[in-house]
């Protein structure tokens, strides 16, 4: 057993590779398994489509996105260090930057042109550096312009990588992120007040959300994307935002009960569920804003 899940990480960490390198649609089983140094045979025992594939690679990569945001959160000593850490990416990973481009959103982009149910999963990547980076500016103080700097310094570091692929130039990219570094400066030295965003702000703070999942077209597809649905709902439990999942009985689907967020960032948030995304589900997401409760349940109420 644990032989078979080492074949299934190396597989996994080919095709990540190999994805990034050559893009997926132009990687083939047969690239993959010679990668790992395994028979087709060997290899369709573990995956079947290369959907499949494409699906345990984006869980890798969202599973490896959060592990680095938890190290920078232990490691660096405040939010503006946080995300002058960010910035540096560019530079940390030049090499691969100059020669393939982001990987993030080169496979996004790919995705995009080929019109494939799995791009909103692929996008989750995006999500999960826009949330955390609009976090440091709220800890920053900035809780009215969080987003749009989050925003802001994540098509920094597109707009950097696109070019550093096209012109190869180190220069340029150093150039760019000692800007973004001055802007970043001169932000934290602005004296003007800020002011969260109240209605937002209590929006996050009292409002429950029901998320009801039922099965839709695809449900027979269900075993395939199980794993990545489990990976959705750990991340929304380790959050801090799922309260509670239930099934809608008689086998109908299921349900989820969520707080500590804004309608908006909910939203994102389902799309990046690989049932919804694959259409093995369809969502409906209802506000209930809390008037009376019972006091063990005074927390929704703010």
């Amino acid at each position: 057993m644990a032989r078979s899940a080492g074949t299934r990480a190396q597989i996994v960490d080919a095709a990540n590779r190999l994805f990034y390198e050559q893009g997926f649609e132009h990687t083939s089983f047969a690239a993959i398994a010679e990668a790992v140094g395994i028979s087709r045979g060997n290899f369709y025992h573990h995956f079947k489509t290369k959907d499949e594939i494409l699906n345990a690679v984006i869980q890798a990569r969202l599973q490896s996105t959060r592990d680095m945001l938890v190290d920078w959160d232990r490691d660096e000593p405040g939010p503006a260090e946080r995300v002058r850490r960010f910035v540096e990416i560019v530079i940390a990973n030049g090499a691969d930057i100059q020669s393939y481009g982001c990987p993030a959103g080169t496979l996004t982009n790919e995705l995009a042109k080929l019109g494939h149910p799995s791009r909103l999963q692929a996008v989750a990547v995006f999500d999960l550096f826009r949330t955390w980076l609009r976090g440091q500016f709220e800890e920053l103080g900035f809780a009215i312009e969080a987003d749009d700097f989050a925003m802001h310094v994540l098509a920094f570091s597109q707009g950097v990588a696109t070019l550093s692929n096209a012109f190869h130039d180190g220069a340029f990219v150093q150039r760019e992120v000692d800007r973004l570094h001055d802007w970043l400066g001169e932000r934290l030295a602005d004296p003007r007040p800020r002011a969260g965003c109240p209605h937002d702000q209590q929006t996050k703070e009292t409002s429950v959300f029901v998320v009801l999942l039922r099965f839709a077209a695809n449900k027979s597809q269900a075993p395939d994307h199980m794993a990545g649905h489990q990976a959705w709902i750990q991340e929304g439990m380790s959050d801090g935002v799922f309260l509670l999942i239930g099934g809608i009985q008689p086998g109908q689907g299921g349900v989820v009960l969520a707080h500590n967020t804004t309608l908006d960032d909910l939203r994102l948030r389902v799309e990046a569920d690989p049932f919804v995304a694959h259409e093995v589900v369809s969502a409906e997401i209802i506000e209930i804003a809390p008037n009376l409760t019972d006091p063990r349940l005074a927390f929704l109420a703010g």
